[in-house]
């Protein structure tokens, strides 16, 4: 199985488990795509997943490091929104760094696609 065909299988799947869990009305499932649907308008995580994703696209360990980059950018992007961390909402910024993932997954696929 190549790249692309694993990248279009995780993205099937994906979609699969989203709409299947809006369509039951699966309260979690539900829950996590209406707090990502509010964090589509947060252009700093936008532009530092399609950063880290291109800087990051040669390296050995490319999801290990996009991993930390997650984790590093859900953390940054509480204090840039709350203003600090003494009021962590640890689902938001779990969530965040979902998102961010997820964006940096569609970035890596169309660079596979178009071969960028």
């Amino acid at each position: 199985m190549t790249k692309k065909s694993t990248y279009f299988s995780i993205l099937v799947t994906a979609i699969i488990i989203a709409v299947a869990g809006v369509l039951l009305n699966i309260k979690p499932i539900v829950s996590v795509l209406d707090t990502m649907r509010d964090m589509v308008n947060e252009w700093p995580i936008w532009v530092l997943a399609v950063i880290c994703g291109i800087v990051f696209a040669k390296f050995k360990h490319y999801w290990g490091s996009i991993l930390i980059c997650a984790i590093v950018v859900a953390l940054g992007s509480q204090i840039y929104f709350s203003g600090s961390l003494s009021n962590l909402d640890l689902y938001r910024a779990c969530v965040r760094g979902f998102s961010f993932l997820g964006i940096v997954f569609i970035v890596d696929y169309i660079r596979f696609i178009f071969k960028i």
